[in-house]
């Protein structure tokens, strides 16, 4: 009699366009399932999800309650577009009003360190908006994250930091944005295969170019230039810029 075979574990993907190609590559090998990063620390403390991708300021918050495991990351090794400070026409200058969505953590942690770099005084006001042009009726500048960056591309507001970049200039490490956690008393899981997994995802990002752009509204030049950017191996360049900013919040 043939044993039945064991269920799938669950793994908790970023709902947004950067994970689309790595969603479709785990979906063969895990249930895979979209939410809101704040949503998947939830169910990964829970136990309700066996792994999940959540930010990496969420996660070093949550140590005692998350085990870092060297799986998928959402990182880019310069230039990320998709975190982005823009304003409706002001240049950068000093003090700066910042109106910042509430679900940006980590790249919120990364505009601070620039700022400070940069000697410009600023004031974060944090918002529940998301679209670029929402959040610029709060402050005459706005941090955007995500697929609603990309959209501010075709929003008319000026662009005035790529924050990724920016932090790649300054610090000399890649930007890394989320990484994959498991609770701390999950006691064994499956080995991830991380091996050339840039590569792999790579053949799924070329298959989704189209469905990813008609889904958030911008061109297939600019999503396929995003997936170009955006990496999901775990380096010891990203395990630098983990400690580097886990030093930093603590």
């Amino acid at each position: 009699m043939t044993e039945p075979a064991e269920p799938l574990r669950k793994f908790g993907v970023i709902d947004f366009s950067h994970s689309d190609p790595l969603a479709s590559f785990l979906s063969s090998r895990y249930e895979v399932r979209r939410a809101h990063p704040s949503k998947i620390l939830e169910m990964v403390k829970s136990g309700e999800l066996d792994l999940g991708m959540v930010s990496l300021v969420s996660y070093l918050e949550n140590r005692e309650a998350l085990r870092l495991v060297e799986g998928p990351t959402i990182h880019s090794l310069s230039g990320t577009i998709s975190t982005l400070l823009v304003s409706s026409g002001n240049p950068m200058g000093t003090p700066m009003k910042i109106a910042v969505t509430s679900h940006t953590r980590t790249t919120e942690f990364y505009l601070d360190q620039i700022m400070r770099k940069l000697g410009i005084r600023t004031e974060l006001i944090h918002c529940d908006f998301t679209e670029a042009q929402d959040l610029l009726e709060k402050a005459d500048y706005a941090l955007v994250i995500g697929d609603e960056a990309l959209r501010a591309f075709n929003s008319g507001c000026r662009i005035l930091l790529d924050i990724g970049r920016q932090f790649s200039v300054n610090f000399g490490l890649p930007p890394v944005y989320a990484v994959t956690v498991t609770a701390t008393d999950v006691k064994s899981l499956p080995e991830i295969d991380i091996t050339n997994l840039d590569d792999a995802v790579e053949k799924h990002a070329s298959n989704m170019v189209s469905e990813s752009s008609k889904r958030v509204g911008v061109s297939i030049q600019l999503m396929e230039r995003y997936f170009t950017n955006i990496c999901y191996s775990f380096t010891d360049e990203v395990r630098n810029t983990i400690g580097f900013v886990g030093r930093a919040i603590h």
